[in-house]
């Protein structure tokens, strides 16, 4: 599946995946252990991050929804990370990385100057 672009074989990688998904696990792995402890500790959010973090967001992705991403942006904010927080209206998931290339080249060349940028908390 790697070697499959996602924004142009999107109906390839669904014929591989859509049989497989659903069929993995017999319980909820939230509920169940040793899955629930491997889910919380694969979790964003729990531990806190030293390093400087870049955070964009398109306001009309409907895969990772613009609420989540605010409430984890929130959580960074309370355990006092330096993250920059970027949201583009009219932007689905697809295009998100694309559009959020100009700001991370300055944030990138900001960051490695040794230079911490202000923190959108």
């Amino acid at each position: 599946m790697a070697a499959l672009c996602l924004l142009t074989q999107t109906k390839e990688i669904h014929a591989i995946a859509d049989p497989l998904v659903g069929g993995y696990v017999r319980s909820d792995p939230a509920t169940t252990e040793p899955w629930q402890t491997l889910l919380k500790e694969n979790s964003a959010g729990g531990q806190k991050i030293d390093v400087p973090i870049f955070v964009g967001q398109g306001l009309a992705d409907k895969l990772v929804v613009p609420t989540t991403t605010e409430d984890y942006v929130k959580l960074l904010c309370s355990q006092d990370a330096d993250v920059v927080f970027h949201k583009y209206p009219g932007i689905t998931h697809a295009l998100a990385a694309d559009a959020s290339i100009p700001e991370l080249m300055l944030w990138l060349a900001e960051v490695d100057t040794g230079h911490r940028p202000n923190s959108s908390c």
